[in-house]
């Protein structure tokens, strides 16, 4: 999801400097994601709603996409002329804890902008 000008929410947490409103964002979304990924398993093997039917082995694939599909999201350019990424604007802001959380989901340090 994007605004009309291309920044996601996390562009936009970042060039506002607001560090607790990402890591709700991205630990809201992980929850969310992990916990689709876990039922629709579920659903499509039919098994019972509690998640201890689910093998460790298929619990460490969807820990793997739900790490993969935030990297994506953290990495994602703006769609504008400029196409700076996230990291980009908390760098400028010397954001060291938002910097951090980035890269702890894989944000790509040698990113560059258009």
């Amino acid at each position: 999801m994007q605004d009309e000008a291309g920044y996601t929410l996390l562009h936009s947490c970042a060039y506002y400097n607001v560090f607790k409103i990402a890591e709700y964002v991205i630990s809201y979304f992980k929850r969310r994601f992990a916990t689709f990924l876990r039922e629709r398993y579920l659903r499509k093997n039919n098994l019972s709603s509690d998640t201890r039917d689910i093998p460790s082995k298929e619990l460490e694939i969807i820990k793997f996409k739900v790490h993969e599909i935030i990297k994506t999201w953290i990495n994602y350019p703006s769609k504008g002329d400029e196409g700076f990424y996230p990291l980009h604007f908390a760098s400028f802001h010397g954001n060291v804890k938002l910097i951090k959380l980035f890269r702890s989901y894989g944000a790509n340090i040698y990113s560059r902008n258009k």
